[in-house]
């Protein structure tokens, strides 16, 4: 195999931080999920358990990851990665460090104030500036993602140490 050029092997650095997010995901969703065993309408009887589907993201993410790793020595040009300025990596940044905020905030505030707290802090820090959409949607959203799991999927998210849940 040639050297790899700057471009190549920016693009294998994202990719092994993408598999040992992967990775560390599938171990650590078990921990993360509660909730009850559901059963998909018109399924048969085989349950799935709340786990099933975030073990399955980070299972896809692992293999799309391992196409990049297989691929990368094969692509020429450079990659976008590389060309990105300055303000948007600041951007990149910021979003990055409000998810893992947003992330530890599911555990300590539970899932419901963490995402209206994330929705609305990420909106205005990117430059969203309708109030009224922005307070609505905010509020909507988590509300409407917690009914549909807890009543129609049956999966409780986290209600953090408040205990705000259904």
């Amino acid at each position: 195999m040639s050297r790899l050029d700057g471009s190549r092997r920016a693009e294998l650095a994202a990719a092994l931080f993408l598999l040992v997010f992967a990775v560390a995901g599938y171990f650590a969703v078990p921990t993360q999920v509660s909730g009850w065993v559901f059963s998909m309408p018109g399924t048969t009887d085989n349950a799935l358990t709340p786990t099933f589907f975030p073990l399955l993201v980070m299972v896809l993410l692992g293999l799309t990851v391992l196409g990049v790793l297989v691929t990368t020595p094969y692509r020429r040009g450079e990659i976008p990665l590389l060309a990105t300025a300055r303000d948007e990596w600041r951007r990149m940044g910021l979003v990055t460090a409000l998810v893992l905020l947003y992330i530890g905030g599911i555990v300590v505030i539970g899932f419901i104030v963490a995402s209206m707290l994330f929705i609305a802090v990420t909106a205005l820090a990117l430059g969203y500036r309708s109030n009224v959409t922005l307070a609505v949607t905010a509020i909507v959203v988590p509300l409407a993602t917690a009914i549909a799991f807890r009543f129609g999927l049956r999966v409780i998210l986290p209600a953090g140490y408040l205990g705000l849940g259904f």
